[in-house]
């Protein structure tokens, strides 16, 4: 829940920072432009292009992913730990156990959630007026028709690369916190 209300307020945010990194020179140029120039002007374009419902372009595409990122990662990680305690030798919440439970954990995360990321993305990139999709499900159908189911696993590596090490920490972290305060069971 604390992740879909993170995804929800810093959507704007998210929205900005879309913008300004998609955006390049003409000759290089792919996708939407926007071509703000900075994150205060874009902030002012969005609202004045669409006033508060501009700044949430997209968050609808947020909610999905942070749902299911979680949802992957945890489940994952709780699956990985209770079937190495009850299949091998490693002593329940090894450090054997807990690293991984993390990396298939984030690999899991990233395979889960990169064809919400590819759709979150294009939602995010779109004109404010002239819109390519008019909903979540019209941008997954617009990419199945146009792209192939592929597509939506365009970046997968990169993806991994980022979100295996987050997730590894995070777990990790998560694990050796609960253990200080003696929430593990025995």
């Amino acid at each position: 829940l604390a992740g879909v209300v993170g995804a929800v307020v810093g959507s704007p945010i998210f929205l900005v920072k879309t913008h300004l990194q998609t955006s390049s020179s003409a000759g290089i140029s792919v996708g939407t432009q926007h071509r703000h120039g900075s994150m205060v002007r874009a902030f002012q374009n969005l609202y004045r292009e669409g006033g508060v419902r501009g700044l949430w372009q997209g968050v609808t595409t947020s909610i999905p992913r942070i749902g299911v990122g979680s949802a992957a990662q945890l489940v994952t990680y709780s699956c990985v730990m209770d079937s190495l305690d009850r299949n091998t030798s490693f002593k329940s919440g090894s450090w054997q156990s807990n690293v991984m439970g993390a990396v298939l954990s984030g690999f899991v995360v990233a395979v889960a959630i990169n064809p919400l990321d590819v759709v979150s993305t294009r939602m995010y990139n779109q004109p404010g007026q002239a819109r390519l999709y008019s909903g979540y499900m019209d941008c997954v159908r617009k990419i199945v028709t146009r792209e192939g189911l592929t597509a939506f696993y365009k970046g997968l590596f990169a993806q991994y690369l980022r979100i295996g090490p987050h997730s590894f920490l995070s777990l990790i972290f998560w694990h050796h916190s609960r253990s200080w305060l003696g929430l593990v069971r025995p």
